[in-house]
């Protein structure tokens, strides 16, 4: 369908080269530099047996958002996923890897079980949490075209997420995080990361954003009105450059 300005909002971690092939005939494409963004890609906190990692760890699955996507669309995925959560319902004793808010930290590396490490699909990273006043603290960029937002959640749990948070809040955004986001070419999406020690560390990317995070909350239904010009800002600099 010919169209001035295309976005490539393709919910899955590895984008398909039938999208990308597609998305290159438009005169301009939001995100279509963004063709992966599973863990092991954007990630830099990997931890593997035996680098020398002795402090703790989160266990995640390598897709994004749990491999959600990829189990509902295609069923190969979901088979191998399934296999994944099945060793991880054996060892862990409940619902394994099934949901983002699965996911498990453990003290070190050695006290991951042995079958989830090195295993395909799984990622084992450094979990360097952000902590203030007693709450686990976690902060997001929201990006659209030109502009970008960003908010802090707050939570009780060590896994992050908007479905248990305690607050939510309008912060500032890291500019190491919004050049991270410039140089992986996020037009559109968002991307979590938190501070340790004062260093932003990147933990999620996101380019379909509006369906996970909370719209009709007050902070992010001001934070998604104050972005949304931005894609119009977006289109008129880039037929421009």
């Amino acid at each position: 369908m010919p169209a001035d300005v295309a976005i490539l909002h393709v919910d899955l971690s590895l984008v398909p080269p039938q999208y990308l092939e597609l998305a290159a005939k438009y005169p301009l494409c939001m995100n279509l530099r963004v063709r992966d963004i599973r863990k092991s890609t954007v990630s830099r906190q990997g931890v593997r047996a035996g680098d020398g990692w002795n402090g703790p760890v989160i266990v995640k699955t390598d897709l994004n958002h749990a491999g959600v996507p990829e189990r509902f669309h295609f069923p190969a995925w979901r088979r191998a996923l399934q296999a994944t959560s099945s060793c991880a319902r054996r060892v862990l004793g409940r619902a394994g890897l099934d949901w983002p808010g699965d996911y498990r930290v453990y003290p070190s590396m050695a006290n991951v079980p042995a079958m989830l490490v090195g295993r395909r699909g799984v990622f084992v990273e450094r979990f360097l949490p952000e902590i203030d006043q007693g709450e686990y603290v976690a902060r997001a960029v929201i990006f659209i075209g030109a502009r970008h937002a960003g908010v802090l959640t707050r939570s009780a749990s060590p896994v992050v997420r908007y479905g248990n948070a305690t607050h939510l809040e309008p912060c500032e955004a890291h500019p190491a995080i919004v050049r991270r986001a410039q140089d992986m070419g996020l037009d559109y999406g968002k991307i979590d990361y938190l501070l340790h020690k004062g260093q932003p560390i990147l933990i999620d990317v996101n380019k379909t954003i509006g369906g996970v995070s909370p719209p009709d909350h007050p902070v992010m239904t001001r934070l998604y009105a104050q972005c949304a010009p931005g894609l119009a800002e977006w289109a008129r600099t880039a037929v421009v450059a």
